[in-house]
């Protein structure tokens, strides 16, 4: 039984804090997924250029992303503002998965190997996806209007 749970946590890097620092790294990479109950789906990447994309719907399956914008260094800051706000570089997230209204997958890395983090959560499991998830679609919504970027609260 042992090696079960052993084996089970070595599958569930999402399920372990990490050791990303409050620091904003020099460079970093997020991507957010969401699964709603109502069968709505999104997928935000911030990549290693610091460009901001976006899927929706069944593009989520196949990871199509399309850019939104290229982050300057003020608003990457205020991202890893949030992010830190809510401790999500240093969440723990769930193995098997609770029955909820939407699933978050959150991917967030730094460049070094041992500062990483995985999480899967659903609904407020974890605080703060919800917030992370609403301020990623706020700056889609920005982009779509051709409005000014918003900052997080």
């Amino acid at each position: 039984m042992r090696w079960l749970l052993l084996f089970a946590a070595l599958l569930c890097p999402g399920c372990q804090s990490s050791n990303i620092s409050d620091t904003m790294p020099a460079h970093y990479t997020l991507a957010l997924t969401t699964a709603g109950a109502n069968q709505q789906f999104t997928f935000f990447k911030l990549d290693a250029d610091d460009v901001l994309h976006f899927a929706g719907g069944r593009d989520v399956i196949t990871r199509a992303t399309k850019p939104l914008l290229k982050v300057t260094p003020l608003q990457r800051e205020a991202l890893w503002n949030l992010v830190v706000r809510y401790g999500l570089h240093k969440a723990k997230g769930e193995l098997f998965l609770t029955d909820g209204k939407v699933k978050y997958e959150l991917t967030i890395k730094t460049g070094s190997m041992f500062a990483n983090q995985k999480l899967n959560a659903a609904d407020n499991e974890v605080p703060g996806l919800a917030e992370l998830h609403q301020y990623l679609m706020a700056v889609r919504a920005g982009v779509k209007l051709d409005s000014p970027l918003p900052g997080p609260d």
